[in-house]
């Protein structure tokens, strides 16, 4: 038979797993809910004709997918700025109302931001910068929780930092 302590052990062991669990489907949860929100949260900005150009679950836009492959090819970007970019959990695009140049917005989601989240964007961002030389280019984080220390990070990188509304 277990002894108290070894069930109490199994209990902490499977608490933690159902906890990282929950935070894993939270922040699925937070990536789909912003591809809903994502025109409303731009246009906020000022930013309008909100296009997604690369997300986790509808299908990309070919034309932006090809930009980014053919500049691995051309080897303006390395491997890993590829994949920062395609492994973006949100990349889009817009226009400043009233201009007709694209802005490229690359966007991480976690239920619980951290400086990974920020350091990914930011990833992203660079790439982009690279791909989309002419365009302005923006990274943000977008989540439900993120300690003072790790928004302070992110916007020493120039990340900025968006927090699902609850209601």
């Amino acid at each position: 038979m277990e002894s108290a302590n070894a069930q109490i052990k199994t209990m902490e062991t499977k608490t933690a797993a159902m906890l990282r669990d929950l935070a894993f489907i939270n922040g699925k949860y937070l990536e789909m809910g912003l591809q809903c929100k994502i025109h409303g949260i731009l246009g906020v900005m000022r930013l309008s004709r909100v296009r997604i150009a690369r997300a986790t679950y509808p299908a990309a836009l070919p034309a932006f997918c090809d930009k980014v492959y053919d500049s691995l090819e051309e080897g303006a970007i390395t491997d890993d700025q590829y994949m920062s970019v395609m492994d973006a959990d949100l990349i889009a695009k817009a226009r400043r109302r009233g201009f007709a140049e694209w802005v490229y917005i690359a966007v991480e989601t976690s239920y619980r931001l951290g400086r990974e989240d920020a350091d990914r964007a930011e990833a992203a961002k660079r790439a982009l910068e690279t791909i989309f030389p002419q365009s302005e280019v923006r990274a943000m984080v977008y989540g439900a929780e993120i300690s003072d220390a790790d928004r302070l990070y992110a916007e020493s990188k120039g990340v900025e930092v968006l927090l699902e509304q609850r209601y």
